[in-house]
């Protein structure tokens, strides 16, 4: 007995892809404050020792600034979620979804 052929899914996969305004901002405040660059910078140079020596007196001279960072992101997505009732796309940009 042949077994039967399955008919092909007419579903897609989505075209489109979003981006959190709300944590991809906290994360690029994150990366400049423990001076994500210069780090980076001595890792690819070879420079390990360096490099973690730049995150770690970047991180423990800002620490509160990191912390208020971090606050600031936390409270804002909780406010969005409190009141955002519809959709949460701010704005659209072709396949581009700018959510908040």
């Amino acid at each position: 007995m042949v077994a039967r052929r399955r008919k092909r899914s007419r579903r897609r996969a989505p075209r489109q892809f979003g981006i959190n305004v709300i944590e991809t901002g906290a994360a690029l405040a994150l990366l400049d404050q423990t001076n994500a660059g210069s780090a980076m910078k001595s890792f690819l140079a070879g420079n390990v020792n360096d490099g973690i020596t730049t995150l770690s007196n970047a991180t423990k001279k800002n620490k509160s600034l990191i912390t208020k960072t971090l606050v600031s992101a936390f409270v804002a997505k909780a406010a969005v979620k409190s009141f955002s009732r519809g959709s949460p796309v701010l704005a659209s940009l072709g396949p581009i979804k700018v959510r908040a």
